[in-house]
């Protein structure tokens, strides 16, 4: 409903532009304070009705999503279109959840085998643990600070940016019972003090065999004991230096590479010389899990709560046109007061009750009715708008706060995508107690070209070497929203929202990269929600107008959560929504 900070004919005698006193400033304040959502687009709750020409309107829309479980697909755990944990595709064992495998680990591991005198693993000798997870929780919140000037009185222009903050939490445990490997630093705490005993035992080894003490044989011996020695102690310092992942002692390769170092060490001894002594961890601990993913093969941020500040997000400008506009303030359905009726020449300004005259009171009771008739606004009242608009991101796609590729439970400011949207708002008023408020829209995602880890959603660790470069076209959206309201009285009303968002599956190319195709990421990108909810709704502009209060303000509280929904990454939540709106002249 449209706030004009023009007086109409017989209204009132309020004020020509709103008065803002300490009250006014102090709800203003705890709005901008109040917290927001966003799940991949703001909330819809713009009517149709739009800013005459010359005024502006400030508009914010705070809002606050939260979401631990998705709409299910193909899953194990629930059935399609059922709510399942976001924890589904990141718990059991790690290497199940490494994409594409952890084969580039067990290269690693078995290329120094040979020189740490055990059996090469196999892909079933690999496991990095288990992660527990108990519980994914998402929140996502948005400040979409609004302005839209009315060029003409059913022409406007609407600008708007998001301030945005997400926050990623995860509670998990890292079973390490069956781990098989450890990192190189878990292995030998301090690396210093340890090879610099293997340097002192070689270099007194080198001694003896320079000193000419030793009979050939037993030179011959020293000769090969030294070179094992360095053969061994190269390869794990290498391991260790770099943090590289070793067979953990109670596993079979453990075992074999413990007893080639005490044969070394037996070796020494057997020249009246010491090797530091060397022992396997019998099994990982926490720190295992941050050598994995700080390793060359993952190179990722380990699990844990991932925070986004506060982020300039994608910039909107738009147009909205008015098409059709038969509402009245919502004052006109009250029973105006009778007009005094001037009497016709001759007439008797009080005609009797009975008797003569009588037929002269007829007249003026017809024409006192067809004027209250002329004066009351029609029962149903429509207002349409359509609307356009573009949006586009103000910083780099590739990188912190948007795309990620290194962190993989990052919740973007938003998709970074350039978008076109249409829009058509329609209002309908039935009486003075009934508003029903719908909008529809429909984005046109285009192509752009991103960095990411290639990899589907139930394998969410990717490798480093899947990073690629890719064009990327999102799928297009519709999005919708249905509001009944009942007026309590001319200010305050409550109703119901209901609101539904369809977007199409997206499509990537690769433009470079190592990875034989982007079809993974194409893996459930279709999402459809549907979320109902109730709402709150004071507003005073039509009051204003005739003078009743000071300040024409409208101020929304809404609540949604999802009752169904498709797609298998589909957040499946709720949402708190606040709509202020702020109606100023400026000619």
């Amino acid at each position: 409903m449209p706030v004009s900070m023009r007086k109409r004919s017989g209204a009132g005698s309020g004020p020509m532009r709103p008065s803002f006193g300490l009250a006014s400033l102090t709800l203003l304040a705890a709005l901008l304070a109040a917290p927001g959502a966003a799940e991949g687009q703001v909330p819809i709750v713009q009517d149709a009705r739009l800013p005459r020409g010359g005024e502006f309107w400030f508009e914010l829309t705070p809002s606050l999503g939260f979401w631990s479980s998705q709409f299910a697909l193909d899953s194990e755990l629930a059935a399609d279109g059922e709510k399942e944990p976001l924890t589904t595709d990141f718990g059991d064992p790690l290497t199940n959840r490494l994409y594409p495998n952890a084969l580039p680990f067990l290269t690693d591991i078995n290329s120094d085998a040979d020189a740490l005198g055990y059996d090469p693993l196999t892909p079933d000798d690999l496991s990095f643990g288990s992660l527990d997870y108990r519980e994914i929780s998402n929140r996502a919140v948005v400040l979409p600070l609004g302005l839209e000037i009315g060029i003409l009185d059913r022409l406007s222009l609407d600008v708007m940016v998001p301030l945005v903050q997400t926050r990623s939490e995860s509670f998990f445990g890292y079973d390490t019972t069956s781990a098989t490997v450890t990192a190189g630093m878990s292995a030998v705490p301090d690396p210093v003090a340890f090879f610099g005993g293997i340097e002192a035992a070689e270099a007194q080894l080198t001694e003896l065999i320079e000193g000419g003490t030793l009979t050939p044989e037993e030179t011959a011996q020293a000769l090969a004991l030294l070179a094992n020695t360095t053969t061994y102690s190269d390869a794990l310092e290498r391991r260790v230096m770099e943090n590289l992942f070793l067979p953990v002692g109670s596993t079979t390769a453990g075992m074999q590479m413990t007893a080639a170092y005490d044969a070394l060490g037996a070796a020494y001894t057997a020249f009246g010389l010491a090797l530091p002594a060397f022992e396997l961890p019998l099994g990982a601990t926490a720190s295992d899990l941050a050598a994995l993913f700080a390793s060359t093969q993952l190179d990722g941020d380990p699990p844990g709560t991932v925070r986004r500040g506060y982020s300039v997000g994608e910039l909107e400008v738009g147009l909205r046109i008015g098409l059709i506009d038969t509402f009245t303030p919502i004052t006109a359905f009250e029973e105006p007061p009778p007009a005094p009726l001037e009497p016709e020449e001759g007439a008797r300004e009080t005609p009797p009750e009975d008797g003569e005259g009588a037929e002269e009171r007829r007249p003026v009771e017809h024409s006192e009715a067809l004027l209250r008739l002329a004066r009351r606004p029609p029962t149903v009242q429509f207002r349409t708008t359509i609307g356009g608009k573009y949006r586009f991101p103000l910083g780099n796609v590739n990188g912190v706060p948007y795309l990620d590729p290194s962190n993989f439970l990052d919740i973007p400011i938003g998709d970074g995508s350039t978008d076109f949207e249409i829009s058509l708002s329609q209002d309908i008023r039935v009486g003075p107690r009934f508003l029903f408020l719908a909008s529809g829209y429909f984005g046109l995602q285009m192509k752009d070209e991103v960095e990411l880890r290639v990899n589907p959603p139930d394998q969410p660790f990717g490798l480093a070497s899947t990073l690629g470069t890719l064009q990327r076209k999102l799928g297009n959206y519709i999005a919708a929203r249905v509001a009944p309201q009942f007026n309590i009285n001319n200010a305050l009303a409550v109703g119901a929202e209901y609101s539904f968002w369809n977007k199409g599956s997206d499509e990537y190319q690769l433009l470079a990269g190592s990875v034989p195709t982007a079809e993974p990421l194409e893996v459930e990108t279709s999402q459809t929600r549907h979320m109902l909810g109730v709402g709150v709704f004071y507003r005073t502009q039509d009051l204003w107008e005739v003078g009743r209060t000071s300040l024409p303000v409208e101020i929304s509280l809404i609540y949604q959560t999802s009752i169904a929904g498709s797609g298998g990454q589909t957040p499946a939540g709720d949402r708190v929504t606040v709509y202020l709106r702020l109606p100023f002249k400026v000619f």
